[in-house]
């Protein structure tokens, strides 16, 4: 193994019931940009792992194709993290009662605690 294959941004991690299945990748593009992404998909491009809400209304429109149906990408966690409830500030409180009820809505987010 290289190096290169080492790189866990290299290896695309499928899931589908209990199977996991880790797939190599050679990455034509890295970008942290959504524009570029949905713009590179939507120009027929590239293909590649993007989140669920920033194309629903492509797939559903037809101007893109979900490739492997059956499996789904390995789900990542996300953390919220303040040093007391006890103590929270205002604006740590007026955040976390602003944004947790809308990232639980979204669609494909599994609430937890």
């Amino acid at each position: 193994m290289t190096n290169a294959a080492a790189d866990s941004r290299d290896l695309l991690v499928l899931q589908r019931g209990r199977e996991t299945v880790s797939v190599p990748v050679r990455p034509a593009l890295r970008t942290n940009s959504a524009e570029i992404l949905l713009a590179t998909l939507r120009e027929g491009r590239l293909m590649g792992p993007v989140q669920h809400l920033l194309v629903a209304e492509d797939l559903a429109a037809g101007r893109l194709v979900r490739v492997l149906p059956d499996y789904a990408l390995r789900s990542t966690d996300a953390y919220l993290v303040y040093p007391s409830v006890r103590h929270m500030r205002p604006a740590v409180r007026a955040f976390t009662d602003f944004a947790v009820p809308r990232i639980r809505a979204v669609e494909g987010i599994s609430p937890t605690a």
